[in-house]
């Protein structure tokens, strides 16, 4: 079933997608792709730019947590985990 958690994962797709250039469950065709998102971690970002911290990993992974249980519940949750990254980075 869709909610605003399906939105917080693709978002988080998107974030991923920005500060990595690696899409995080690519694949060559949109099969694997599907398996990829039902079965597959993806990479941590910080392991594909080294800018990264393992806050903002933590940040991003939860958004892409397969059980929605585990995800961030709102967008609101979302900002509030990036603010608190960037607040801890001095930003």
């Amino acid at each position: 079933r869709l909610d605003t958690r399906t939105d917080v994962f693709a978002l988080g797709v998107v974030l991923y997608e920005l500060l990595t250039g690696h899409s995080p469950f690519a694949s060559s065709n949109i099969e694997e792709t599907l398996d990829k998102v039902i079965n597959c971690d993806p990479i941590a970002p910080s392991k594909r730019n080294y800018k990264l911290t393992p806050q903002m990993d933590a940040v991003i992974l939860k958004a892409l947590e397969k059980e929605k249980e585990l995800r961030y519940q709102t967008a609101r949750e979302f900002a509030d985990g990036l603010d608190g990254v960037y607040g801890s980075m001095g930003l």
